[in-house]
């Protein structure tokens, strides 16, 4: 089993951990894996568990736009958007948690459905850090 590296350029008062797991609840949300409305529930849950949490779970909480202002959001706020350095299975893998919810954002083929699902088998490291981050969602 391979494990998920992160890379996140530091936020002042946002721990290591935070930061990975921003990074990785990013790449949820461009891969499809969940809504805006998931996103704001885990940032709930950040800010009711975190001692002094970033003011970007606060920010997050108010964001009305489209998934692709995100970018501009994060510069706007005088950060670099969050990513995470995984392997193309693994990032195929958060895709096929997308096609698993049925919420996937953009269309898609029944090849990349196939391809997407076939990694999420071979990298179950990924739904196992998805359901730790979002106990809230259902399969």
């Amino acid at each position: 089993m391979s494990t998920i590296k992160y890379k996140f350029e530091k936020l002042e008062n946002f721990n290591n951990q935070g930061e990975s797991k921003l990074g990785f609840v990013f790449d949820c949300l461009l891969a499809g894996a969940i809504t805006i409305e998931e996103l704001k529930q885990w940032c709930i849950k950040v800010i009711e568990s975190e001692k002094e949490p970033h003011t970007i779970f606060f920010d997050l909480l108010d964001f009305i736009d489209s998934l692709p202002r995100l970018y501009i959001f994060f510069r706007d706020k005088n950060i670099r958007s969050p990513y995470i350095d995984i392997s193309e299975g693994q990032s195929l893998a958060l895709t096929g948690i997308g096609f698993l919810r049925n919420i996937r954002l953009h269309e898609d083929n029944a090849r990349q459905k196939d391809k997407s699902l076939k990694a999420l088998k071979q990298h179950g490291e990924i739904l196992d850090v998805f359901k730790s981050e979002f106990p809230f969602v259902d399969f």
